[in-house]
């Protein structure tokens, strides 16, 4: 008994032009993907140094440094 349409099988969703543009679809996610994990460690390695003022101005404003501690400690951060 001869079938139709089925001997041949039909490789991924169809073949041909749906399984190419699935397969470029997959690339594009794969390529921002690795593109935001690099673009967010570049932030983070730019503002560790905002963080650490950040921290530093607290424990300022909370009293756990005194003033000549304070200003010694931002201006080692500021040089970097």
């Amino acid at each position: 008994m001869m079938r139709y349409g089925c001997d041949y099988g039909l490789g991924l969703f169809g073949g041909g032009w749906y399984g190419m543009i699935f397969m470029l679809l997959i690339a594009a996610l794969l390529i921002f993907i690795v593109y935001k994990l690099f673009n967010n460690q570049a932030l983070r390695a730019r503002t560790g140094t905002e963080n650490s003022l950040e921290v530093l101005n607290e424990r300022f404003a909370r009293g756990e440094i005194d003033e000549e501690e304070y200003q010694r400690k931002k201006s080692l951060l500021n040089k970097r």
